[in-house]
């Protein structure tokens, strides 16, 4: 009776996480930039993927409507309007349109959405998939800053095109390796703070180090608006308000005096006037130059010369780069649209009051750093803003349940 007991148990706690989910969220997220890894594989892996979203939604879609959720119009309107872009870079241009077809399947991680509508995935499913995703990055992360060189997981590693020698770069006194997955640890954090899973002393201490870690201002900016959030909407209400004020004042004096604190450490000394600020006016300049680019976007091919003569753009002997302007990148890709579309979907999130407040802080967060962050780049980033906003719409659908 008892052998029975604890087969029934463990089938139940295997049960609570989706591992064809966490399969797939791993594999497009690289394998955590898995370096050893060639990334046609991953792309071939992101093609099986893709085929499976496909075959889920054509299957469930003959016997069941079309999901419900509160914003799946919002994703479906990201998932499209990179289309348009198809159009507009073949007649600025002149790019075939099979090369721009190729790399807009980046765009098709948005299928997730209805996927996990179609499978019905519950929050505590997806909360444990999160967990998962998250705390791999954490521990990759802080394990490797011990056993550097030998570093496999990174963008920035060994072997991969951001590092040819064993110098990496440090911020913070760590060495950063930019592995993927760092906003999956975000809402593991987000999760914890907020108490809605429990986690040992020691985890949560990786979890944050790490974020750290990650050496990234925008990464390092969302966690703490978010995990502070977080932490004070769980405290009794008649002391958030002052909660929020220490908070404020915090990270106003962290702000004012970032370039002592922080300066020659993380190097955030001359970075806006060397590395992104002439790369703004470029491409603003570039955006507002053509009507049909400014609104449908310049978009992006394969083997793209276009592309490539932009890399080797310099404004006053500075090069030019995408990869740290946000929005701007957004626009000049994937057009107006695009961008007022993805601000529209996160402001949604912030203004939905049946969302829970820990989750309106996140997306509060995110939005605030939309204008310096790329999150929609490549299978990775719209996956995860699938994933995220389904999250919320579970999260709202419970809500009005409650209510209700």
């Amino acid at each position: 009776m008892i052998m029975l007991k604890s087969k029934k148990l463990k089938i139940e706690v295997f049960d609570q996480i989706p591992i064809w989910l966490t399969i797939c969220l791993i594999l497009m997220n690289n394998f955590w930039s898995m370096a050893w890894i060639d990334l046609k594989i991953y792309q071939y892996f992101h093609l099986g993927i893709l085929a499976f979203f496909f075959f889920v939604i054509f299957k469930k879609s003959r016997s069941c409507s079309i999901p419900q959720g509160t914003h799946k119009y919002w994703i479906l309107s990201l998932m499209l309007l990179p289309l348009l872009s198809v159009y507009s870079s073949n007649v600025i241009y002149g790019r075939p349109v099979i090369d721009s077809l190729i790399v807009y399947r980046m765009h098709l991680g948005y299928l997730l959405y209805f996927v996990l509508w179609y499978k019905k995935i519950n929050e505590k499913q997806l909360q444990k998939v999160i967990v998962v995703l998250g705390l791999g990055y954490a521990f990759l992360t802080i394990i490797q800053q011990f056993t550097f060189p030998f570093a496999p997981f990174g963008m920035r590693t060994i072997g991969s095109k951001y590092l040819t020698n064993h110098e990496f770069e440090r911020r913070l006194g760590f060495a950063r390796f930019e592995i993927t997955g760092v906003y999956y640890a975000v809402i593991t954090g987000v999760l914890v703070f907020s108490k809605q899973i429990n986690m040992n002393m020691f985890t949560k201490t990786v979890l944050l180090v790490s974020l750290i870690a990650s050496g990234n201002r925008r990464v390092l900016g969302i966690s703490a608006i978010s995990l502070g959030l977080a932490w004070i909407f769980q405290r009794k209400s008649k002391n958030a308000v002052i909660h929020a004020s220490i908070m404020v004042v915090l990270l106003l004096a962290v702000y004012y005096l970032r370039f002592s604190l922080f300066g020659d450490l993380a190097n955030w000394g001359d970075d806006l006037e060397s590395g992104r600020e002439h790369s703004y006016e470029y491409f603003l300049d570039l955006c507002v130059s053509n009507p049909l680019g400014s609104i449908m976007g310049y978009g992006l091919g394969r083997n793209d010369d276009v592309a490539l003569d932009i890399t080797t753009t310099f404004v006053d002997g500075k090069p030019v780069v995408l990869a740290d302007i946000g929005a701007v990148a957004c626009w000049y890709y994937w057009g107006a649209l695009y961008v007022l579309t993805l601000f529209g979907l996160f402001l949604s999130l912030v203004l939905t009051k049946k969302l829970e407040k820990a989750y309106r802080g996140l997306a509060f967060a995110f939005l605030a750093f939309l204008w310096i962050l790329f999150l929609s780049w490549e299978i990775a980033g719209s996956s995860f803003i699938a994933l995220l906003v389904y999250m919320c719409d579970l999260n709202i659908q419970k809500n009005k349940f409650k209510r209700a």
